[in-house]
């Protein structure tokens, strides 16, 4: 998995796609995602949304305007997020 290098270092678990988004969401302190449509249902129930895009090209999704989420666009910024919150 992509993402296992990044959670490593932050210090993070990453959990397969095969849970129950929700109920892995409830039980998180803060939830990382990039392009879905279930960050809209992170944010409802009340959970830290770190959005995180790792490519070169600057982010079109739903989120990358928004001030309910923060933006991570590599190891450090995701540990920095981390640590904010």
């Amino acid at each position: 998995m992509f993402y296992e290098g990044i959670a490593k270092d932050v210090g993070i678990k990453v959990f397969p796609t095969s849970h129950n988004l929700y109920e892995l969401v409830i039980i998180s302190d803060v939830v990382f995602g990039s392009t879905s449509s279930a960050g809209l249902g992170v944010l409802a129930l009340g959970k830290p949304l770190v959005v995180v895009n790792l490519s070169e090209q600057r982010s079109r999704n739903i989120y990358a305007e928004g001030k309910a989420v923060l933006s991570a666009s590599s190891s450090k910024e995701v540990k920095d997020a981390v640590n904010s919150l």
